[in-house]
């Protein structure tokens, strides 16, 4: 049975504890309130955030601002479909950075989550029969713990994993014990939209756990319920229609995402080698308890062997003790469960250390699309927050009926509220460090470069040895103990960190990319680097170009190019740039449009990489393309013919490009954008197929004369998705304007 909460007290007492949360919840971070800071924390390679997600949405933000829906950014990988990332149709996400500079966006964004995690946490607590004190150290645990503060670097984690708790607290509201009427199904359309918000989030591994431990979650409840087998199974088939629509209402972000997945070199599944190389150091259970057994990556003294920032799940020194008072203690079903949810968040994040995650990874649909075991983590540590709740709670009581009458409640409540006090005072001093908050004046204004770059035309920029460079500052900051080394760094402009001056590079930072962009530029990968950086060498401090580097960068309209040393080419021009970082202009770069007279078929990626880095290859006579439908070839232009003719382009918007070309004979205009389905073309009006080309480009056939292309970017995904979480959003709709119309009967009364 459910112990029923203590009844709150009258008047403005009754909100003074949960004021006193939010205060608590903001507090450690009051710079947030500025709004006017960014999050310093670091990669090791790169910055997750600050070279990562923060400038992805700040152009998100920008097109939306502009008008347009941000389906497509031709400022990273040359082209990239920026609708399919994580996040980018995220509602809350959309309109913090349509309507606010990035810093303040950012800022917003974080505080919106602490006050969804912590009131989420008590929420639960309180649901599950926790006192106002236990429902407080919840709360704390939870949104000032190791395993959210660690991903404030992640928007999409954290915009997944912060409404966790919430979500399970509804699940217990529709299928717990006092589930009846006009309740159950308002509950019910909450959790639709949380799981909803979560799915729109998105980060489709948190996803993958929370939809997991709902699963589990609810099973239980409905069991708990005391119901016949009729009625319990009428309940799991709402909770399944509630979460169907959830997902649905995300269809419009995780459709195309899916399609990408497709795309890139996930495709099919990850093996299990890949999944776990990034793996949780056992070890690490102890760092549950005990604040940095093994050391902090924030000053560089981490000793681990993982992570960090994905294994880091301090949970504060009094939580674990609580959560064991709790097992040890209620006796009842739901509290079993937590703690079930507790060892298996666990289990899976050992990843190969236990046989638990290679068993649900050989049998667990979908579960081979995810990397980082240690990312079902979160699972343990809510169960553990709310555990802790409990155990404060069950402590609370113990103390109140063994103490002297008419002193017994007071003194309960005091240890109660020292126990909230030293945890949120342990929290707010070991956590904040996870996240070195600093002026995003300084750190999102211009490089020197740029300024350099200011009186000329420029095409596209590509920073040589970034990650390499940026590796170098981490270990000179000591993890990010001193700033000084990555102010240094940030002259040569990181992949991504060019979007926040709507700069282009072909370079970029992405979880997902199409498997011709890492070809290219290379991934997140340990297996592959790109035909771009494995193309030149380090040799005296000198970085020499080899084969084709510089032709491969020009053919995709590079017209500059940012070096820590001396780049030993011909074809670089040496310029001032204003900091450390080396200057070069590329001497005869291709333009972004151009025709050519002659086309060759490439077999296969890897021959068409080979052809590209050949002495034989000249882009400004042919073109490379694959798989290209016989009906639209052109005749071969004979010996001789016209060279590259450059085509005049004007862009309405990111998803729409018009060229204008004369071609002197039939041939091909070449444009220097990734290929991505979803993208249409039409010659002066009259549809025309879109041919991939020179590895990650496109091309489409053209006769002799004056041509008008239009390339619009229409991805079905997009419109498929859009469909369903617009029916998903209507059935959302129109059950809950049906609930909160709904009278209880009598029967739901009593």
């Amino acid at each position: 049975m459910t112990p029923a909460p203590v009844p709150p007290p009258a008047g403005s007492r009754r909100w003074a504890p949960w004021i006193l949360l939010g205060l608590l919840l903001v507090l450690p971070y009051a710079r947030l309130l500025t709004f006017r800071v960014v999050n310093l924390a670091d990669d090791i390679f790169v910055a997750d955030l600050l070279g990562g997600e923060l400038p992805a949405r700040a152009a998100m933000g920008r097109a939306l601002r502009s008008g347009h829906l941000p389906l497509w950014e031709p400022g990273v990988y040359t082209g990239y479909p920026i609708f399919a990332s994580g996040g980018a149709l995220d509602p809350i996400s959309e309109l913090l950075f349509a309507a606010l500079p990035p810093a303040a966006a950012y800022d917003a964004f974080l505080l919106l989550m602490l006050a969804v995690a912590g009131f989420g946490a008590a929420r639960l607590a309180r649901v599950l029969g926790a006192s106002v004190p236990g429902a407080m150290l919840s709360a704390l645990v939870w949104a000032h713990g190791g395993v959210l503060v660690s991903q404030w670097r992640h928007l999409g984690v954290l915009g997944t994993v912060a409404w966790f708790p919430l979500g399970l607290s509804l699940v217990d509201e529709a299928l717990g014990p006092r589930s009846e009427g006009p309740r159950r199904d308002r509950a019910l359309v909450l959790f639709a939209a949380v799981v909803g918000l979560q799915a729109l989030a998105s980060f489709p591994q948190s996803l993958y756990a929370c939809l997991l431990a709902y699963g589990l979650w609810a099973v239980v409840r409905a069991l708990d319920a005391s119901r016949d087998a009729r009625g319990r199974l009428l309940a799991l088939g709402r909770f399944t229609l509630a979460c169907m629509i959830g997902i649905a209402l995300g269809a419009v972000q995780l459709l195309p995402m899916a399609e990408l997945g497709g795309l890139s070199s996930r495709h099919g599944g990850l093996t299990w080698e890949f999944a776990t190389h990034w793996r949780y150091w056992p070890p690490n259970l102890l760092a549950l308890a005990v604040p940095y057994p093994f050391g902090d990556v924030s000053d560089g003294t981490y000793r681990g062997r993982d992570i960090f920032w994905e294994s880091h799940g301090y949970l504060g020194l009094c939580t674990v003790p609580f959560a064991l008072v709790a097992l040890w203690s209620d006796r009842r079903r739901a509290v079993w469960v937590l703690g079930a949810l507790a060892l298996l968040g666990l289990l899976f994040a050992l990843g190969p250390a236990t046989p638990v995650y290679r068993v649900a990874f050989a049998l667990l649909p979908g579960i081979k699309s995810f990397r980082i075991p240690q990312r079902f983590l979160f699972v343990a540590c809510g169960a553990l927050a709310a555990l802790a709740g409990l155990g404060l709670t069950r402590a609370e009581r113990w103390w109140s009926g063994r103490a002297s009458a008419g002193t017994s409640r007071i003194t309960a409540l005091h240890l109660a509220a020292a126990a909230v006090a030293i945890t949120a005072l342990d929290l707010g001093l070991t956590q904040p460090r996870q996240n070195p908050l600093s002026d995003a004046g300084a750190w999102l204004a211009p490089p020197a470069a740029l300024r350099s770059l200011a009186s000329e035309p420029v095409g596209r920029l590509y920073s040589m040895e970034s990650s390499a460079v940026h590796q170098r500052a981490f270990g000179l900051a000591r993890g990010w103990s001193d700033l000084a080394p990555y102010r240094v760094a940030r002259e040569l402009i990181q992949p991504n960190a060019n979007l926040y001056w709507s700069l282009a590079s072909p370079d970029g930072y992405a979880g997902l990319i199409t498997r011709e962009m890492e070809i290219s530029w290379g991934a997140m990968s340990p297996t592959h680097d790109g035909i771009a950086r494995g193309n030149y060498r380090t040799e005296r401090d000198q970085l020499v170009p080899q084969g084709g580097f510089v032709r491969f960068l020009a053919m995709n309209h590079v017209t500059h190019v940012l070096a820590p040393s001396p780049v030993q080419s011909q074809r670089l021009e040496p310029m001032p740039s204003g900091s450390w970082a080396r200057l070069y202009r590329v001497r005869d770069p291709l333009p972004l449009a151009y025709f050519v007279g002659r086309a060759v078929a490439a077999p296969t990626d890897r021959a068409a990489a080979e052809w590209i880095f050949s002495e034989a290859f000249s882009p400004r006579r042919e073109v490379l393309l694959h798989a290209a439908p016989s009906a639209s070839l052109p005749p071969a232009p004979e010996p001789g013919a016209p060279t590259l003719v450059e085509a005049r382009v004007a862009r309405p918007s990111n998803a729409e490009l018009i060229a204008t070309v004369d071609a002197p004979s039939a041939g091909w205009l070449v444009l220097a954008e990734s290929w991505y389905p979803g993208w249409t073309a039409t010659v002066d009006g009259r549809e025309a197929p879109i041919v991939r080309a020179n590895i990650n480009q496109k091309a489409v056939a053209i006769p002799a004369g004056t041509h008008r292309v239009a390339f619009v970017f229409r991805p079905r995904s997009l419109a498929r998705g859009a469909m369903v979480s617009g029916l998903a959003l209507v059935c959302l709709v129109a059950s809950a304007a049906f609930v909160w119309r709904r009278r209880p009967l009598l029967s739901d009364r009593a």
